[in-house]
């Protein structure tokens, strides 16, 4: 295995477009390490390497761990499937090495493995760990949602924190310091920084990948106080979010509202104390009509090989379980037939 990914990487520093490869079920257990480094150099140095399919090769913690040092600084990789693995990979691709590898509750294990559709993060295939024996052999892996942006067909989604330059009385006022955003993708654990944008309508802007259709939730951090998006729609969350107050080089301390926000400890890092701020309500971010007007309409596909040059395409794919969902078949043709019986056989006779 490693040899073939030396043979991929040499592929792209000679110019080559392969941009699908695909391993699965392929034990790496014997050169897991050495495999998983020439993985990681290619993950680090091809920029055309499009989607990478991992799935069920038996690579241990360690091995992982190489795998996400390459992928730190990749932006060209828009696919990876890691189910099967000890790691676990969530929305935004980062791969966390599962050190600890033990079977899930059988409830959680039963949804996950077996079609079970979840609406949160955790119902995406490989975001959360599983070793049974019983695990995906024998079924369609494709029939569970993953986090792969290419197979799920997701696309990209702005976020904004509009903010005006003068308050009510025309006065100039300061822009925020710092401004994140926290999704409900990933249940609100990771913050998205977002970037100050000028012009007639200054804001601070940042974007990231969502599932065709979904509904983000969104909760920002401005400067030291939470806040929901103003004029957006609002939902309320089943279990109120508890958010990690985020600080940076042009915001180095925060004072918060002290009623909304506690102290959870200090930071090893810093030295600082790590605050803790909970909210029962999130926005609601939707694509405006102009993005969904100049997006291709955003379906689940199966990535593989075109016809030349190594490129990758995008087929639709049709799981079964959508297939049963969205078509009628008309009645078997034996629905008509007669079971055998003596009545039956006394009246043929």
């Amino acid at each position: 295995m490693a040899a073939l990914f030396h043979g991929i990487l040499e592929n792209a520093r000679r110019g080559g477009q392969l941009a699908d490869v695909d391993v699965a079920w392929n034990p790496l257990a014997q050169d897991g390490p050495v495999a998983a480094k020439a993985i990681s150099t290619v993950f680090r140095e091809s920029a055309t390497l499009y989607h990478c399919d991992l799935s069920y090769c038996c690579m241990d913690a360690a091995s992982c761990a190489l795998l996400g040092e390459g992928l730190r600084d990749n932006h060209s990789l828009y696919g990876l499937h890691i189910v099967g693995n000890a790691a676990t990979m969530d929305a935004d691709g980062f791969l966390t090495p599962q050190k600890n590898c033990s079977l899930l509750p059988d409830e959680q294990q039963r949804s996950i493995m077996f079609g079970g559709l979840q609406p949160g993060p955790e119902g995406l295939l490989g975001s959360i760990p599983s070793f049974a024996e019983d695990d995906l052999k024998g079924r369609d892996v494709l029939e569970m949602k993953s986090a792969c942006w290419a197979c799920e067909g997701w696309v990209r989604q702005e976020i904004e924190w509009p903010y005006d330059p003068r308050d009510a009385c025309l006065h100039v006022t300061d822009p925020p310091k710092a401004v994140w955003a926290f999704t409900g993708l990933d249940s609100f654990r990771r913050a998205l920084r977002l970037r100050p944008e000028g012009g007639a309508h200054p804001c601070f802007k940042a974007a990231r990948m969502v599932p065709p259709g979904h509904r983000l939730q969104v909760i920002f951090q401005v400067d030291s106080r939470i806040a929901l998006l103003p004029g957006a729609g609002r939902d309320k969350l089943a279990v109120p979010a508890e958010l990690t107050l985020r600080i940076c080089q042009e915001l180095p301390e925060l004072q918060p509202d002290p009623g909304g926000v506690v102290c959870a400890g200090i930071s090893p890092r810093s030295g600082r104390p790590i605050l803790l701020a909970s909210i029962a309500e999130a926005s609601v971010i939707s694509r405006t009509p102009h993005e969904a007007e100049t997006t291709t309409a955003a379906c689940r596909g199966v990535v593989t090989d075109g016809p030349a040059d190594g490129a990758a395409v995008l087929l639709p794919r049709v799981t079964e379980a959508e297939f049963k969902a969205k078509e009628k078949r008309s009645p078997p043709f034996w629905t008509t037939f007669k079971k055998e019986s003596s009545p039956l056989g006394r009246s043929e006779s």
